[in-house]
Parts: structure tokens; C-alpha cells; sequence
């Protein structure tokens, strides 16, 4: 077929970047129905995440068939939480975990896999309840990024007024942290699958170096 498109527009996007196949979905699109030059939008989106305390309250999607909301129990490791206040419960500056440049193709197209290496340094004394993730979704190159911090929100008739995207929370042992202690992420993302496999090792050392909590790793 030699009539292909010179733009595509996607809204293949989960509550971490590359969710729901976005990598997978887009990366073919590309290779088979569009131009080299193609414009891409959104052009750009990045999983942003920073360690957090439990907040007072928390409600979660529990189960998206009998579209059940719940408040997560004992036992939920990764949760769909709405609008997480971040704002209040981060513990350092949120860092981003991956970002996909949709818009920008190198010689590799996009990537199989990501890894990446992320050290927070805690900005206050609490206990680390676990990781939350928001995305940032850039619309065209240079634009203003829309977030899931930050968006237009709806009206729900049970719990109010909610964002378009939800945040997750990997949870972890809920562990005692100082300010100046540091809390190491190693995040691995693997895109080959139409639905990513993400990890997470998570490794928090005091100010002096001893450790804290040893190497705890989550997958999901």
C-alpha cells in the first residue's frame, strides 16, 4: 500500500506510559502505515515516580469487571489509586522512570527495553509506604505536557470529582525514613509483549550508608 499516513493520532496510553501496548501498538503503526516524517500525536509521554507515605484515605479501582471501588487491603502490592495526593505524601521530587518519544525515531525505532537508575534523596522524616507514578503527556513537541497530576476532571456521582488517569502505587515494607537518607529505584521496563512487564528494586540506605531496607524487588 503506497498511500500511507503522515499523521497519527493515539491515545494508546495507560497509567504508566507504556501500558496497554502503547510501545507495541505505536512501533507497528509506524513501521507499516505511516511516512518516515510522520507527525506523532501525542508526540511524547514520560512515567514520572517519587517514594510516598500512606495517605490518611485511599480509594482504588478493585476489580475493573464488577467496576468495584474499594479501599486497597493488607495484601495489594500494586494498586490503582485516584487521584493520589502527591503533593502531600511525596517524600522527594518525582523523577521520571521512562519516556517515549513517539515523535522522534531514531535508526532503532522505539525501544524493546528500558532500564533505568533513580536515586531520591528523602526531604523529610516519615515511613515510606511505597512508589507512585503519574504520567506527562506532551501533546507536540515544545508544548505544555498535560499530567494526571493535573487534569480537567469529571464528575462522579460516588466519589466525587476525579482525575482522567489514574495513578499506581507499587507498594513496599513500609519502612522509617530520615531526611537526608536516599531511597534507590532500579526500574526495568520489557515492551516486546503487547502488555510490558515492569520492575522494580528498591533499596533505601541511611545518611551515614548503613542500609535501611535491603534490596526489595516487585514485579508487574
Amino acid at each position: 500500500n503506497n498511500h500511507k499516513a503522515e499523521v497519527i493520532i493515539h491515545d494508546n496510553i495507560g497509567e504508566i506510559a507504556s501500558a496497554n501496548g502503547a510501545v507495541y501498538a505505536i512501533a507497528d503503526a509506524l513501521k507499516r502505515l505511516s511516512t518516515d516524517y510522520a507527525t506523532v500525536i501525542p508526540f511524547s509521554v514520560k512515567t514520572m515516580i517519587a517514594p510516598v507515605e500512606k495517605p490518611p484515605k485511599m480509594i482504588m479501582w478493585d476489580n475493573p469487571t464488577r467496576g468495584r471501588i474499594a479501599e486497597p487491603t493488607h495484601s495489594d502490592r500494586v494498586i490503582r489509586v485516584w487521584n493520589f495526593p502527591a503533593k502531600n505524601c511525596s517524600l522527594s521530587e518525582f523523577k521520571p522512570a521512562e519516556k517515549l518519544n513517539f515523535g522522534r525515531r531514531g535508526e532503532g525505532g522505539l525501544p524493546s527495553r528500558h532500564s533505568t537508575t533513580l536515586v531520591f534523596d528523602v526531604e523529610r522524616d516519615g515511613k515510606c509506604y511505597g512508589l507512585v507514578s503519574y504520567i506527562s503527556v506532551e501533546g507536540k513537541e515544545g508544548s505544555e505536557p498535560v499530567t494526571s497530576v493535573r487534569m480537567l476532571t469529571y464528575r462522579n456521582p460516588v466519589i466525587g470529582e476525579l482525575c482522567s488517569w489514574w495513578n499506581v502505587l507499587v507498594r513496599f515494607p513500609e519502612t522509617s525514613v530520615r531526611k537526608g537518607d536516599q531511597i534507590k529505584v532500579e526500574f526495568d521496563a520489557v515492551y516486546e509483549e503487547e502488555q510490558p512487564l515492569y520492575s522494580a528494586v528498591v533499596t533505601v540506605t541511611a545518611r551515614n550508608g548503613s542500609v535501611i531496607m535491603e534490596p526489595e524487588s516487585m514485579m508487574w
